[in-house]
């Protein structure tokens, strides 16, 4: 499982998926980056990355899932 902080337009979960993670949570405050996120994932039915809209540090205060791998830039 794998955690992308400040995902901006989802590459790097993308590219977590096509290498195999079974699950990536992309996280971003941008609406528009996150709304790109989901209309790409239906477009190519990828359903292991799962978008999340908001503030990447309270999501990590609020976390209680534990992942494999965090990615943060």
């Amino acid at each position: 499982t794998v955690l992308d902080l400040f995902c901006g337009t989802g590459s790097i979960g993308f590219e977590f998926v096509s290498r195999g993670a079974k699950e990536v949570i992309s996280v971003d405050e941008s609406y528009a980056c996150i709304q790109f996120i989901t209309k790409t994932c239906k477009d190519f039915n990828i359903i292991e990355l799962k978008p999340m809209k908001a503030n990447a540090l309270l999501f990590l205060k609020n976390n209680i899932k534990s992942f494999d791998v965090v990615f943060a830039d």
